[in-house]
């Protein structure tokens, strides 16, 4: 009988161990990924916003430029000279000046 409980405390520490890993695993997983659920949710807000279209002058956190392409995730910029690559969840976030609204069609791309 004593082997028979020395086993089966054996089985239920390993069984304790797997769940705790599972555990913390899994809550530093669900914290690393909350961003990137908030720029796809982000996005989904963008793509529905009327304002904000391919071709629309823009200025996020104090980067302007003509909107190129509107992503899940992210957004493309083109500014002077260069492409800014802008999370969405910062059009959430930061204060968004709209300059110019010229009617386009949306590109999205996953």
């Amino acid at each position: 009988l004593g082997g028979y409980l020395a086993a089966v405390w054996k089985i239920f520490e390993l069984l304790v161990g797997a769940l705790a890993t599972a555990g913390v695993l899994g809550v530093v997983l669900g914290f690393s990924l909350i961003p990137w659920i908030s720029d796809i949710f982000a996005g989904i807000a963008l793509f529905l916003d009327p304002n904000i279209n391919v071709g629309a002058e823009v200025e996020v956190g104090g980067k302007r430029g003509r909107v190129v392409e509107i992503q899940l995730t992210r957004t493309k910029v083109s500014g002077d000279e260069c492409i800014i690559i802008i999370p969405n969840r910062k059009f959430r976030d930061e204060i968004v000046v709209i300059y110019s609204t010229k009617p386009s069609r949306k590109d999205i791309s996953f």
